[in-house]
């Protein structure tokens, strides 16, 4: 994959990025679209996988599939708050569950963007909540 001349320098990378989703194909690109930016991206397949849900304080947002097997990103997203806060987080998904939603979203939840909008556009709305303060939160 060559390195876009438009994309983010890893000078401006801020934050560290956790990714929850089943489908090991779209972690896969997800990983090498952010690498290419310079940016850390972790990819799990369930809250599970990570063996902790300690482990997310180490990220400053998530992206986070609707569609899991055993929790969805809108539960996560109703959960997470009372331990972290409103970490940013952007829900993806390949169907459009945004049109299916009655009562807001949560407020952790800043975006959703659907999967075939592409990798780039995922990761140019999670660059839109990184952290701004380089000095403090550069870690890529």
């Amino acid at each position: 994959m060559k390195k876009d001349l438009n994309s983010k320098s890893s000078d401006e990378c801020q934050g560290k990025i956790v990714l929850i989703d089943d489908d090991l194909s779209f972690c896969q690109i997800m990983k090498a679209y952010a690498s290419v930016r310079g940016w850390q991206l972790d990819a799990f397949v369930s809250l599970e996988e990570m063996g902790s849900i300690g482990k997310l304080s180490e990220y400053t947002s998530a992206i986070v599939d609707y569609n899991l097997k055993s929790m969805n990103g809108l539960e996560i997203a109703e959960y997470l708050p009372a331990f972290f806060g409103e970490m940013p987080m952007i829900l993806v998904s390949g169907s459009d569950q945004k049109e299916k939603r009655d009562n807001p979203w949560p407020n952790s939840i800043k975006a959703f963007v659907h999967k075939c909008e592409g990798p780039e556009k995922i990761l140019d709305v999670v660059a839109n909540y990184l952290p701004k303060d380089k000095e403090v939160l550069k870690v890529c």
